[in-house]
Parts: structure tokens; C-alpha cells; sequence
């Protein structure tokens, strides 16, 4: 039994160009994999459940605040994505045995397949959005890398005035498109349509356009509109895009508050990991004379300093300023100025925390 099939579409005074559509009614006639075919099916079935039931728990332990995390509502789109692909599925099955069906009983007949050739068609968008969105989940998975983690953070960063550019940049864009799709549809095949006259402007961002053609249809405009376009959008609008991010690279950059330490913690844990394994030595302070015997010897981790911690250091540093300005104008004794200097050193050794890991 033959299970490839060609459908093709010509409307004319509607559709001037005709359309051509190759797929499979039964995915599983003459397929070799077959098998491991339905085996995936059914394991993306099961993770999508298990994903559901994680889902419907966090929600009922974390109420409202769960859907102020821009990650959980991520993944409810990707949940609501697959099961709408699962449900185009089961309708793309139904119709395709319904059509299978016409066509045995009678071969030489028209089966109308513009419905299942438009279900299949919208089942492969969702796969590309879905693929989409899961890529885009890994930038959370390597949020410990520094690289990616710093990338993030500008990103959550410049959101705000990305939003902003991303209204002006839209407006501009479509008011090109609708321009150079009433000039040049009748004119050039690269504006025959809407939505090929929006590939064809992204393309003339990226410096791939046609000029010689557009010059030759129309000998002032194509030139004019071309020369605009560039200018505002390659020399303008991607110059302020740049700006923008390179604005919050810095701030970010400069502020250790928007810089995630989580990058921190895996290369503490591969540490130890490392230490346990016997590979590498830990690069910590040893504390001196601490015991006597060198096999009871043990290391000590100081922590990261906090906010207050930091104000506590820069007070310092401008006290010994202060006291390094009076010295030159108030004369004291050797003996009151070494006892001021212990007293510094002891108050100091009280605020450093450690913890002492055997």
C-alpha cells in the first residue's frame, strides 16, 4: 500500500500562486521506525502529565505568587502549547482515517484534503514554537555558567526600555511593509505578498536585497524607499537597540547586586566534590597554629560580605582617613598611639565571620 500522497492547491483569481504539499495521511505505514516512533509519542505523553501534575502542585502550595515568576508562567505556555499539539494530533488522526477511508472506497474520485492540509501545516507552527520555547528554557538550566548568568541579567535589566523600543521599532517596521507592499506588488516578486514583503525587509536589514531590480521597476522610489529604510532602521534604530543593551551591560557589570552568585555555589560544591574525590587541593586559608598536629589540620571558608558589611569596611576606611589627617595636627604619645591601634585591630578580627570546615 502506498502511503505518500501529493496535494495540490490552485485557485486561480484568488490564490495566483499555486501551492504544493507534501505529507503522510498513516505516519506509521512504511515506516521502519515505526515503532520507536509510538514509543516517543507515548514517552512526551507521560513527561507532559508528569510536568502537569508538578505544575498543579507548586501552584496549590504557592497560590499567587507562583504566577509572578516570569519562569512558572513560561512553563504553563509550554504545557498549553503541548497540549495543543497533542490535540491537533488526535484531529489531524481522525480526519486522515476519514480520508483514507474515501479514498479505498473510491480511488478515482476528488477528496477534498485543504482541512487536513491546513491542520497539518498549523501542527508543524506549534512544534517550531514549542522547540522555541524550550530553547529559549535552557538560558535557565546554564544559569550557573557566568557568561550566560551575566547575559540574564542584563536582559532582566534592559526590559523595561526594551518593551519601550520594541512598540517604536514594530510601528516603523509595519508602516514600511504596508508601503512597500502598495508600491511594489505589482511590480517585484519579492513584495507579491504581505508577508513575503516583511521577509523581504528583513532581509534588507541584514544587506541582502535585490537593488538592481528595484531600481529598474521603478526608477525613483525603489532607490528613495531603499535608502530610507536603511538609514533608519541599520544606522538608526539597531544603533539604539545596541545602545540600549550595552547601557545595562554596564550597570550590571558595575552593581555586584545584579550579578547572580549561583555560579558561586557550583564551583564551591565542584570544590569539595573534587576535595572528596581526592583530585586538586582546596585553595582555602590555612589557620596558623591552629593544632599541632599537621593530620588534624583544617581550613577555613570565609563567607561573601554582605550590604552592611561593605558599609562597615568603607566606615573603616574613612576613620583611618580621619585619623591619618589628625595625626598631623594633634601630637599624642607612641604608647596612646599603639593602644588605639590595637583596639582597632581587635574590633575589626570581631566582625570577620568564619566558619570552620574539617
Amino acid at each position: 500500500m502506498n502511503n505518500m500522497y501529493l496535494y495540490i492547491g490552485v485557485l486561480t483569481a484568488i490564490e495566483p500562486f499555486p501551492r504544493m504539499h507534501v505529507f503522510k495521511l498513516d505516519r506509521y505505514i512504511n515506516n521502519d521506525y515505526m515503532y520507536f516512533v509510538m514509543a516517543i509519542e507515548i514517552s512526551a505523553l507521560a513527561f507532559i502529565i508528569f510536568y502537569t501534575v508538578k505544575e498543579v502542585k507548586k501552584i496549590k502550595e504557592q497560590g499567587k505568587k507562583y504566577f509572578k515568576a516570569f519562569w512558572n508562567v513560561f512553563e504553563l505556555v509550554i504545557l498549553a502549547v503541548s497540549y495543543a499539539i497533542g490535540l491537533m494530533f488526535i484531529w489531524r488522526a481522525v480526519l486522515c482515517v476519514q480520508v483514507l477511508n474515501r479514498i479505498s472506497e473510491n480511488p478515482t474520485s476528488f477528496v477534498n484534503m485543504h482541512f487536513t492540509v491546513m491542520l497539518d501545516d498549523l501542527s508543524s507552527w506549534f512544534i517550531a514554537f514549542l522547540v522555541f520555547f524550550l530553547t529559549v528554557r535552557f538560558l535557565r538550566l546554564l544559569r550557573f555558567n557566568k557568561k550566560i548568568s551575566l547575559l540574564s541579567s542584563t536582559l532582566r535589566h534592559s526590559a523595561g526600555m526594551l518593551i519601550s523600543f520594541s512598540f517604536v521599532f514594530n510601528i516603523a517596521f509595519l508602516s514600511f511593509a504596508c508601503t512597500a507592499y502598495l508600491f511594489f506588488m505589482s511590480r517585484l516578486f519579492e513584495f507579491r505578498s504581505y508577508i513575503v514583503t516583511l521577509e523581504t525587509l528583513l532581509s534588507m536589514m541584514l544587506g541582502k536585497f535585490d537593488y538592481e531590480a528595484a531600481y529598474s521597476a521603478t526608477k525613483i522610489t525603489g532607490p528613495l524607499l531603499f535608502g530610507f529604510f536603511s538609514i533608519c532602521f541599520s544606522f538608526i534604530l539597531i544603533n539604539f537597540f545596541l545602545t540600549i543593551l550595552m547601557e545595562a551591560f554596564e550597570a550590571v557589570r558595575r552593581d555586584p547586586q545584579n550579578q547572580s552568585n549561583d555560579h558561586e555555589v557550583i564551583e564551591y560544591l565542584m570544590k569539595r566534590m573534587k576535595m572528596m574525590m581526592g583530585v586538586g587541593s582546596p585553595p582555602k586559608r590555612k589557620v596558623a597554629n591552629m593544632f599541632k598536629d599537621p593530620r588534624l589540620q583544617q581550613y577555613v571558608y570565609i563567607e561573601g560580605k554582605t550590604e552592611d558589611q561593605q558599609k562597615l569596611q568603607e566606615l573603616d576606611e574613612k576613620v583611618d582617613k580621619v585619623i591619618q589627617k589628625m595625626e598631623g595636627f594633634v601630637e599624642c604619645d607612641d604608647d596612646v598611639k599603639n593602644d588605639l591601634e590595637k583596639e582597632m585591630e581587635e574590633v575589626k578580627k570581631k566582625r570577620k565571620r568564619r566558619i570552620v570546615i574539617g
